[in-house]
């Protein structure tokens, strides 16, 4: 890959660089450099509606991924329709050309996040205003509170177990408080898929979906494998604590720093000069 050479966009944050970007990059499909620091080439626009699920926020215009994990999306879509639940309501997954997003998420900027609602979608087509202003809901009592509430059902614990055990699926980010539950009701005989669901903060209206690095991504940095066994006893039991708590929200990078497009990898130059692909 031949890089573009630095210019004036240097001096500009790299989220306002690549949240201006309206269409995706003209160029093979791939996702360069890691979850928290990277872009998108090739994306893909996940349609509004399909067999299974519903985007949200189409202002946003954050319905772009790689094409791996469109596929995933879909598959999940599917899978939930087959079973009898009610279908998926889709959020943030990344921009046209991924990157760093001007406001809200840290990461999400390699098409391969998705932030799917704990919120079951309606069983009818929405229109823009609903797709717009229709609330999440959360699914519990407190973050800090070790409980979930009357939202969090059947569905919600078969929908996690089953995006755990896709083997496209790196990490699920959940509030720690679920993760609680489904250690106390998974049997001992079927824990493994437990590993990739992730205590974090937030994640109480939605949980987050990470997928590994496909493999004709060679520029992509796949997150360090988490740590073996099921999670679920002193490692959980520290983000139920507040003091804990309190030193983990301490202990997290600062994301006051916006970053420029030399603190990005090299290729994610040729991503933001790249010619739009043709509708």
């Amino acid at each position: 890959m031949i890089y573009c050479k630095a210019n004036a966009n240097e001096l500009v944050p790299a989220s306002v660089l690549f949240s201006n970007q309206t269409q995706p990059a003209d160029l093979p499909q791939e996702a360069i450099g890691d979850y928290v620091n990277g872009c998108l080439a090739g994306g893909v626009y996940l349609p509004k509606s399909g067999a299974g699920f519903q985007t949200m926020r189409p202002s946003r215009n954050r319905s772009w991924a790689h094409p791996v994990l469109k596929s995933f999306i879909e598959d999940l879509g599917s899978k939930v329709t087959k079973s009898g639940f009610p279908a998926l309501l889709i959020g943030d997954i990344s921009q046209p050309r991924g990157g760093p997003m001007d406001g809200g998420h840290l990461s999400h900027q390699t098409g391969l996040d998705v932030d799917i609602w704990f919120k079951p979608s309606p069983k009818q087509e929405l229109n823009l205003n609903d797709r717009e202003f229709l609330s999440a809901e959360t699914v519990v009592g407190s973050f800090k509170s070790p409980w979930v509430n009357e939202n969090f059902t059947e569905r919600e614990a078969w929908l996690l177990e089953a995006v755990a055990k896709d083997d496209r699926v790196s990490r699920i980010f959940v509030a720690p408080p679920i993760k609680k539950v489904l250690c106390e009701q998974t049997k001992v005989e079927n824990r493994s898929w437990l590993t990739k669901i992730r205590p974090w903060f937030g994640h109480t209206y939605h949980f987050h979906v990470r997928l590994a690095c496909p493999s004709n991504s060679q520029d992509c940095v796949n997150q360090k494998d988490p740590p073996t066994g099921d999670g679920c006893g002193s490692e959980l039991d520290s983000w139920l604590q507040p003091a804990e708590l309190a030193k983990k929200r301490l202990a997290q990078k600062p994301r006051t720093k916006d970053k420029t497009l030399s603190d990005l990898p090299l290729a994610c130059r040729n991503v933001l000069g790249a010619k739009s692909q043709q509708k």
